[in-house]
């Protein structure tokens, strides 16, 4: 794995930071002993005892021989290590899994099985087990491997959480054929279903994939037929959430072969490196899906992702026989290929599948991928709707930026591209529909678009030519931040500033569509309209010109000095005050009616809070990013000249102090004067201080 001396020096503190963490003493609540169908395990004991809590077993191997039966618990102690690898036998019943984890206090146990077996922890043809609180180190293919070989087998009920899992020794020349955590099973029309993944780490092995769940037998290895959505039983309730996969040779997360399966805040990054010789030909991608029916992917993120080729190295992947899937409020930045793509295989045209509400930042940094940032791609796609994202491109233009390959229907709308690439878009089908959408070339290189081969070097030229995109914008939609593409999803960076062109420019893009839905919510937590009027991209404000902010200061009666932000500062958690009036843009707020919102600084980034959402009387009034916390609704009663939270608290000073610099709090409205505000020059436009002064430096 060629990482960079900064990049190493993150892992290393965030594997540290992760260590620390699973050392904070934990008492483990568990039966007394083993008369009670609980077995202890104290690889550190000197010698074996009978698995009682005073005379635990000291071995893996003692664990390995004992038949177990449903509800049992197999406990291994804190902070000690037992060699070897683990192959329980038994199977829980619903109700009563059996239960394999830890106790006393300290550090996780490990279980490090070096190269010892072909997996460190392995169940086969077995259900309803729960896996915790463990570190797994070692096999040679697999760290954790849950697997069956029984034709028409129907296993179920594996929970696997607050797992750590590295190490595994071995290298893959083909993605897929093997795993840090590896749920497969193999036999003919076997399945496995009600699998969850959760706050599980996969790392730091030249294993093919990070965590690969399958509910079927199915395509991985490559090469591997299936038949057709249909043809064969599928799992069912497989998911994978608040998990984290990094540097492994192939794909970081992968869900396939199943119904109803969930990929949810998880993260996935540094995947799909070879750091060998025997690297083959395959393609790797950060979190995706395949084969996988009525499935969700929401709030991820995915990064630095890689591939061995030049295809896939992508964030999201709705790849082959995946039908109505909703992939949604994502975060997709710098990987080497795509951010969003979706396929169809064999003649089956992945239906009903839905990208909504993401933001794609910086992708396709390998300047040789074959792929567009948003790539529809293989003929034949049916109804894919792409609609309510911001696609910030900083990619070479050898590629465009949207790519529609021919035959498909669907939608692609509501989206802005922010593009430093002019080669916007490139479409082979105009009964793939493209519009509302808002292009910006960052530059001032002339944008293009092509249909059909035919280039045009405007979107007006395009719209006259094609009759595409006549309800789109070529507009600057003045995102706030939009060079933002680190590690973590931002609370304020790609939302829109107030002047944005592409408020009010969207459209339902559902309407006259049987079973379409827009959703509830935007990326950064808004509700959505519920009319017919939306804003282009991620930030889907509702109808924000016909309720637009009010502008202008807010002055104290007590102190007749502005509400303030002391020294300009943006730091979450400052405390305001009240200060000479001076026309600063820190005293300078808008009032948006239809959120409640206080914002600052002429973006709806920056808003009026009560500090840690606490609203109740002496809370210090603050600046916080934006959101939906109802500590951050305020009500301006210009009658009564007061400002109110939420829950009818008034805004005043500190100890009902007048001096500039006094900081502001909530209070029990009294009447006070200090509790007395009056707004002053409002207007829907916001006023720059004067030139020549320095204004709101305190």
């Amino acid at each position: 794995m060629k990482l960079t001396a900064p990049r190493r020096l993150l892992l290393m503190c965030s594997a540290l930071a992760t260590l620390a963490a699973a050392a904070v003493p934990v008492a483990t609540s568990a039966p007394a002993d083993a008369a009670t169908n609980t077995y202890y395990v104290d690889c550190a004991a000197i010698s074996a005892g009978a698995g009682t809590v005073h005379a635990p077993w000291n071995s893996l191997a003692a664990v390995n021989a004992q038949p177990l039966t449903a509800g049992a618990h197999i406990l291994l102690a804190r902070g000690t290590t037992c060699s070897g690898n683990l192959v329980p036998q038994g199977s829980g019943t619903a109700g009563h899994p059996i239960v394999l984890g830890a106790y006393g206090v300290g550090a996780r146990p490990v279980i490090n099985a070096a190269s010892t077996a072909a997996a460190a922890l392995q169940l086969t043809d077995q259900s309803y087990w729960t896996i915790q609180d463990l570190e797994i180190v070692g096999g040679t293919t697999y760290g954790v491997y849950v697997t069956g070989n029984t034709a028409g087998g129907a296993l179920t009920g594996i929970t696997l959480q607050n797992l750590d899992v590295h190490g595994a020794t071995g290298s893959s020349t083909v993605r897929g054929d093997s795993g840090e955590v590896y749920i497969y099973p193999r036999g003919s029309n076997e399945t496995i279903s009600n699998v969850k993944i959760d706050g599980v780490t996969a790392h730091d092995s030249e294993v093919g994939e990070g965590i690969f769940l399958a509910g079927a037998f199915g395509a991985f290895p490559p090469g591997t037929a299936v038949p057709t959505p249909g043809n064969m039983p599928l799992g069912s309730n497989n998911q994978i959430v608040n998990s984290t996969s990094y540097n492994v040779r192939g794909d970081a997360i992968l869900l396939t072969t199943t119904t109803n399966g969930l990929l949810q805040n998880n993260v996935a990054h540094d995947s799909g490196y070879c750091g060998g010789s025997n690297c083959g030909s395959s393609t790797a991608s950060g979190l995706w899906e395949w084969y996988c029916q009525d499935c969700t992917v929401q709030s991820n993120e995915s990064y630095d992702n890689h591939t061995w080729s030049t295809t896939d190295g992508g964030a999201f992947d709705i790849d082959n026989f995946n039908a109505n899937n909703l992939v949604q409020y994502n975060y997709g930045h710098d990987n080497a290929g795509y951010c969003i793509t979706v396929f169809n295989g064999n003649g089956y045209k992945s239906p009903n599948n839905v990208f909504r509400y993401n933001v794609c930042a910086n992708n396709r940094t390998q300047s040789s991928t074959k792929f567009a940032d948003v790539e529809i791609h293989t003929n034949g796609t049916q109804n894919f709707q792409v609609y309510g994202n911001t696609i910030i491109a900083n990619s070479a233009p050898s590629q465009p930026v949207i790519r529609v390959n021919s035959q498909m229907t669907g939608f692609f709308k509501n989206n802005i591209i922010y593009s430093s690439n002019p080669n916007l878009l490139s479409s082979s089908t105009p009964g793939y529909v493209t519009d509302n959408n808002d292009y910006w070339v960052t530059g001032g290189a002339a944008p293009t678009f092509a249909l059909n081969g035919t280039s045009y070097s405007s979107l007006s030229a395009y719209t006259a030519g094609t009759g595409m995109e006549s309800h789109s914008i070529y507009a600057d939609p003045l995102l706030n931040d939009p060079a933002y593409h680190g590690v973590g999803r931002s609370a304020t960076a790609d939302k829109l500033q107030r002047n944005s062109p592409a408020f009010d420019k969207g459209v339902d893009v559902c309407a006259g569509i049987p079973g379409c839905d827009m959703g509830t919510k935007d990326f950064f937590g808004d509700p959505i309209p519920t009319g017919t009027v939306h804003t282009i991209g991620a930030f889907d404000r509702v109808n924000h010109a016909s309720a637009a902010p009010q502008h202008g200061v807010l002055v104290n009666a007590g102190s007749t000095a502005c509400l303030d932000v002391p020294g300009s500062s943006k730091t979450a958690g400052t405390q305001v005050d009240v200060w000479t009036c001076n026309g600063g843009f820190n005293q300078q707020w808008d009032l948006d009616r239809t959120t409640g919102h206080l914002s600052v600084y002429g973006t709806d980034a920056i808003c009026l809070d009560a500090q840690g959402g606490n609203l109740t009387a002496g809370t210090a009034a603050v600046i916080d990013p934006c959101s939906t916390a109802p500590s951050q609704v305020w009500t301006i009663d210009a009658k009564k000249g007061t400002v109110k939270s939420s829950n009818g608290l008034c805004l005043g000073t500190v100890g009902n102090g007048t001096a500039a610099g006094t900081k502001l709090e909530l209070q029990s409205c009294s009447g006070a004067i200090t509790q007395t505000w009056q707004a002053k020059a409002f207007s829907t436009t916001p006023q720059p201080p004067t030139r020549g002064h320095h204004y709101g430096q305190h």
